[in-house]
Protein backbone atom coordinates (compact mmCIF):
# COMPACT_ATOMS: atom_id res chain seq x y z
CA UNK A 1 0.00 0.00 0.00
CA UNK A 2 1.21 3.53 -0.79
CA UNK A 3 2.95 5.37 2.05
CA UNK A 4 0.65 8.37 1.73
CA UNK A 5 -2.41 6.17 2.06
CA UNK A 6 -0.99 4.46 5.16
CA UNK A 7 -0.21 7.87 6.68
CA UNK A 8 -3.73 9.12 6.02
CA UNK A 9 -5.26 6.00 7.55
CA UNK A 10 -3.00 6.35 10.60
CA UNK A 11 -4.09 9.95 11.14
CA UNK A 12 -7.71 8.95 10.62
CA UNK A 13 -7.44 6.32 13.38
CA UNK A 14 -5.74 8.75 15.80
CA UNK A 15 -8.35 11.45 15.24
CA UNK A 16 -11.19 8.96 15.64
CA UNK A 17 -9.74 7.83 18.98
CA UNK A 18 -9.51 11.44 20.17
CA UNK A 19 -13.13 12.07 19.20
CA UNK A 20 -14.33 8.94 20.99
CA UNK A 21 -12.43 9.92 24.15
CA UNK A 22 -13.83 13.43 23.95
CA UNK A 23 -17.40 12.21 23.64
CA UNK A 24 -16.81 9.82 26.52
CA UNK A 25 -15.43 12.59 28.72
CA UNK A 26 -18.35 14.94 28.09
CA UNK A 27 -20.86 12.10 28.44
CA UNK A 28 -19.32 11.14 31.80
CA UNK A 29 -19.59 14.72 33.11
CA UNK A 30 -23.19 15.06 31.95
CA UNK A 31 -24.16 11.66 33.35
CA UNK A 32 -22.50 12.45 36.68
CA UNK A 33 -24.36 15.75 36.90
CA UNK A 34 -27.68 14.06 36.11
CA UNK A 35 -27.11 11.36 38.73
CA UNK A 36 -26.21 13.93 41.39
CA UNK A 37 -29.31 15.98 40.61
CA UNK A 38 -31.40 12.82 40.82
CA UNK A 39 -30.03 12.14 44.31
CA UNK A 40 -30.80 15.63 45.61
CA UNK A 41 -34.25 15.78 43.98
CA UNK A 42 -35.30 12.36 45.27
CA UNK A 43 -33.97 13.26 48.73
CA UNK A 44 -36.03 16.46 48.71
CA UNK A 45 -39.10 14.53 47.55
CA UNK A 46 -38.79 12.01 50.39
CA UNK A 47 -38.44 14.83 52.90
CA UNK A 48 -41.48 16.67 51.51
CA UNK A 49 -43.46 13.42 51.88
CA UNK A 50 -42.13 13.06 55.46
CA UNK A 51 -40.46 9.77 54.56
CA UNK A 52 -37.42 10.76 56.54
CA UNK A 53 -35.84 7.31 56.85
CA UNK A 54 -35.98 6.82 53.07
CA UNK A 55 -34.52 10.29 52.59
CA UNK A 56 -31.62 9.61 54.92
CA UNK A 57 -30.78 6.27 53.30
CA UNK A 58 -30.96 7.84 49.85
CA UNK A 59 -28.54 10.61 50.75
CA UNK A 60 -26.22 8.34 52.74
CA UNK A 61 -25.94 5.79 49.94
CA UNK A 62 -25.40 8.31 47.15
CA UNK A 63 -23.59 11.26 48.74
CA UNK A 64 -20.40 10.14 46.96
CA UNK A 65 -22.01 10.95 43.60
CA UNK A 66 -22.45 14.57 44.65
CA UNK A 67 -18.91 14.66 46.04
CA UNK A 68 -17.51 13.39 42.74
CA UNK A 69 -19.27 16.22 40.92
CA UNK A 70 -17.60 18.88 43.07
CA UNK A 71 -14.03 17.61 42.75
CA UNK A 72 -13.08 20.49 40.45
CA UNK A 73 -14.21 23.10 43.01
CA UNK A 74 -11.84 24.75 45.46
CA UNK A 75 -11.58 23.28 48.96
CA UNK A 76 -13.60 26.02 50.67
CA UNK A 77 -16.61 25.44 48.41
CA UNK A 78 -16.27 21.67 48.77
CA UNK A 79 -16.30 22.12 52.54
CA UNK A 80 -19.47 24.20 52.36
CA UNK A 81 -21.31 21.55 50.33
CA UNK A 82 -20.02 18.68 52.46
CA UNK A 83 -21.25 20.55 55.53
CA UNK A 84 -24.68 20.93 53.92
CA UNK A 85 -24.80 17.18 53.22
CA UNK A 86 -23.66 16.40 56.77
CA UNK A 87 -26.23 18.75 58.30
CA UNK A 88 -29.06 17.24 56.24
CA UNK A 89 -28.09 13.74 57.37
CA UNK A 90 -27.94 14.93 60.97
CA UNK A 91 -31.37 16.61 61.14
CA UNK A 92 -33.55 14.63 58.72
CA UNK A 93 -34.54 11.85 61.13
CA UNK A 94 -34.66 13.93 64.32
CA UNK A 95 -38.06 14.33 65.94
CA UNK A 96 -37.19 17.64 67.59
CA UNK A 97 -36.65 19.37 64.22
CA UNK A 98 -39.64 20.84 62.40
CA UNK A 99 -40.69 19.54 59.00
CA UNK A 100 -40.29 22.98 57.42
CA UNK A 101 -36.71 23.28 58.66
CA UNK A 102 -35.87 19.87 57.17
CA UNK A 103 -37.57 20.76 53.90
CA UNK A 104 -35.73 24.08 53.62
CA UNK A 105 -32.37 22.34 53.98
CA UNK A 106 -33.37 19.64 51.51
CA UNK A 107 -34.23 22.37 49.00
CA UNK A 108 -30.97 24.09 49.82
CA UNK A 109 -29.16 20.90 48.77
CA UNK A 110 -31.11 20.75 45.50
CA UNK A 111 -30.21 24.36 44.66
CA UNK A 112 -26.55 23.85 45.60
CA UNK A 113 -26.14 20.70 43.49
CA UNK A 114 -27.84 22.47 40.58
CA UNK A 115 -25.30 25.30 40.98
CA UNK A 116 -22.40 22.88 40.44
CA UNK A 117 -23.89 21.87 37.08
CA UNK A 118 -23.43 25.47 35.87
CA UNK A 119 -26.63 25.49 33.88
CA UNK A 120 -27.76 28.51 31.87
CA UNK A 121 -30.79 28.99 34.13
CA UNK A 122 -29.61 27.94 37.60
CA UNK A 123 -32.09 27.50 40.41
CA UNK A 124 -30.11 29.82 42.66
CA UNK A 125 -30.71 32.72 40.27
CA UNK A 126 -34.49 32.19 40.26
CA UNK A 127 -34.51 31.81 44.04
CA UNK A 128 -32.39 34.91 44.49
CA UNK A 129 -34.75 36.91 42.26
CA UNK A 130 -37.63 35.79 44.51
CA UNK A 131 -35.61 36.92 47.56
CA UNK A 132 -34.97 40.30 45.93
CA UNK A 133 -38.71 40.71 45.38
CA UNK A 134 -39.34 39.88 49.05
CA UNK A 135 -36.75 42.48 50.10
CA UNK A 136 -38.37 45.05 47.85
CA UNK A 137 -41.84 44.24 49.21
CA UNK A 138 -40.63 44.75 52.79
CA UNK A 139 -39.09 48.11 51.88
CA UNK A 140 -42.24 49.27 50.08
CA UNK A 141 -44.56 48.21 52.90
CA UNK A 142 -42.35 49.59 55.66
CA UNK A 143 -43.06 46.46 57.69
CA UNK A 144 -39.76 45.55 59.34
CA UNK A 145 -41.29 43.21 61.91
CA UNK A 146 -39.22 40.34 63.23
CA UNK A 147 -41.48 37.91 61.36
CA UNK A 148 -40.72 39.59 58.02
CA UNK A 149 -36.99 39.75 58.72
CA UNK A 150 -36.91 36.10 59.79
CA UNK A 151 -38.63 35.14 56.54
CA UNK A 152 -35.91 36.96 54.57
CA UNK A 153 -33.15 35.33 56.59
CA UNK A 154 -34.67 31.85 56.15
CA UNK A 155 -34.76 32.37 52.39
CA UNK A 156 -31.16 33.59 52.45
CA UNK A 157 -29.96 30.58 54.43
CA UNK A 158 -31.63 28.27 51.91
CA UNK A 159 -29.73 29.68 48.91
CA UNK A 160 -26.54 30.61 50.78
CA UNK A 161 -24.57 27.39 49.95
CA UNK A 162 -25.43 27.69 46.25
CA UNK A 163 -24.32 31.32 46.18
CA UNK A 164 -21.07 30.42 47.93
CA UNK A 165 -20.45 27.94 45.11
CA UNK A 166 -21.56 30.25 42.32
CA UNK A 167 -20.64 33.82 43.10
CA UNK A 168 -17.34 35.60 43.07
CA UNK A 169 -15.82 35.20 46.54
CA UNK A 170 -15.85 38.93 47.32
CA UNK A 171 -19.48 39.28 46.20
CA UNK A 172 -20.54 36.36 48.34
CA UNK A 173 -18.66 37.54 51.44
CA UNK A 174 -20.12 41.03 51.19
CA UNK A 175 -23.66 39.74 50.68
CA UNK A 176 -23.19 37.31 53.57
CA UNK A 177 -21.98 40.17 55.80
CA UNK A 178 -24.98 42.33 54.92
CA UNK A 179 -27.45 39.53 55.67
CA UNK A 180 -25.65 38.88 58.97
CA UNK A 181 -26.18 42.54 59.89
CA UNK A 182 -29.84 42.16 58.97
CA UNK A 183 -30.11 39.39 61.55
CA UNK A 184 -28.92 41.61 64.37
CA UNK A 185 -31.37 43.64 66.41
CA UNK A 186 -30.48 47.26 65.65
CA UNK A 187 -32.20 50.60 65.28
CA UNK A 188 -31.08 50.78 61.65
CA UNK A 189 -33.16 47.88 60.31
CA UNK A 190 -34.51 49.93 57.41
CA UNK A 191 -31.03 51.05 56.33
CA UNK A 192 -29.69 47.51 56.71
CA UNK A 193 -32.51 46.13 54.54
CA UNK A 194 -31.88 48.78 51.89
CA UNK A 195 -28.16 47.93 51.87
CA UNK A 196 -28.88 44.23 51.34
CA UNK A 197 -31.38 44.96 48.57
CA UNK A 198 -29.12 47.40 46.70
CA UNK A 199 -26.09 45.11 46.81
CA UNK A 200 -28.11 42.03 45.88
CA UNK A 201 -29.45 43.88 42.83
CA UNK A 202 -25.89 44.20 41.54
CA UNK A 203 -25.52 40.42 41.42
CA UNK A 204 -27.37 38.98 38.45
CA UNK A 205 -27.14 36.90 35.35
CA UNK A 206 -23.53 37.91 34.59
CA UNK A 207 -22.25 35.98 37.60
CA UNK A 208 -19.66 33.21 36.93
CA UNK A 209 -21.97 30.26 37.37
CA UNK A 210 -24.13 30.91 34.34
CA UNK A 211 -21.14 30.62 32.04
CA UNK A 212 -20.50 27.32 30.32
CA UNK A 213 -17.97 24.86 31.64
CA UNK A 214 -14.81 25.82 29.68
CA UNK A 215 -13.41 22.29 29.75
CA UNK A 216 -16.51 20.83 28.13
CA UNK A 217 -16.54 23.71 25.65
CA UNK A 218 -12.95 22.94 24.57
CA UNK A 219 -13.81 19.28 24.15
CA UNK A 220 -16.75 20.20 21.93
CA UNK A 221 -14.47 22.41 19.81
CA UNK A 222 -11.97 19.55 19.59
CA UNK A 223 -14.65 17.06 18.56
CA UNK A 224 -16.11 19.34 15.90
CA UNK A 225 -12.63 20.09 14.56
CA UNK A 226 -11.79 16.40 14.59
CA UNK A 227 -14.91 15.53 12.63
CA UNK A 228 -14.04 18.17 10.02
CA UNK A 229 -10.46 16.87 9.72
CA UNK A 230 -11.67 13.28 9.41
CA UNK A 231 -14.14 14.28 6.70
CA UNK A 232 -11.53 16.20 4.73
CA UNK A 233 -9.01 13.39 5.12
CA UNK A 234 -11.55 10.85 3.88
CA UNK A 235 -12.46 13.02 0.88
CA UNK A 236 -8.80 13.53 0.03
CA UNK A 237 -8.13 9.81 0.34
CA UNK A 238 -11.08 8.95 -1.93
CA UNK A 239 -9.88 11.53 -4.44
CA UNK A 240 -6.40 10.04 -4.33
CA UNK A 241 -7.74 6.52 -4.89
CA UNK A 242 -9.86 7.75 -7.77
CA UNK A 243 -6.90 9.51 -9.42
CA UNK A 244 -4.75 6.42 -8.99
CA UNK A 245 -7.34 4.14 -10.63
CA UNK A 246 -7.84 6.59 -13.45
CA UNK A 247 -4.10 6.69 -14.20
CA UNK A 248 -3.89 2.88 -14.10
CA UNK A 249 -6.65 2.64 -16.73
CA UNK A 250 -4.92 5.07 -19.08
CA UNK A 251 -2.99 3.36 -21.93
CA UNK A 252 0.79 3.83 -22.06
Amino acid sequence: MDRNVISKLYHLIIITIIIVIGFGFVHFNVLNAVESSSVSYSYERYVSEKRYDHAKRRLQNHASEIQELMQSMDSEKQTALNELIRHNLEIVSRDDITHQYKLNHARSLVIAVDAIKQSEQPLWLKSKQALDKSLEAVLESGDFSQQKINHLLTHWEMIRPALQISLDTNDFLELDRLFSNLGKETLNIKEDTESVFKYSQLIGIDSPTVQSDPLSFYWIILMVGGIIIVTLSYVAWKKYKGEKKRKQKQPY
